[in-house]
């Protein structure tokens, strides 16, 4: 909040900064509902391809290489670790 209020003395990013903070709830509601999805997603992926793919050996290495799959980073590196999977 206090790094909003910051930002607004800034023109260039003011716009940006006003509209976060104008959507502050439909944000708050948005994090937390598709949190436990993507918290449930990644231990999915955990238990079924921790023997076959470096990038889910533990918990933290499961969330990490989904929020990158998810984000569009490491996408053909991860469908290769798992593709002798099935």
């Amino acid at each position: 909040m206090v790094l909003l209020m910051y930002l607004g003395f800034i023109n260039k990013v003011n716009t940006m900064t006003s509209t976060i903070y104008e959507a502050r709830i439909e944000i708050y509601y948005f994090v937390l509902g598709t949190t436990p999805i993507f918290i449930s997603f990644s231990l999915l992926f955990w238990t079924l391809f921790w023997r076959s793919s470096p990038h889910f050996t533990d918990a933290t290495s499961s969330i990490i290489t989904c929020f990158a799959v998810a984000n569009g980073d490491v996408v053909i590196d991860v469908i290769n670790g798992v593709w002798n999977y099935g």
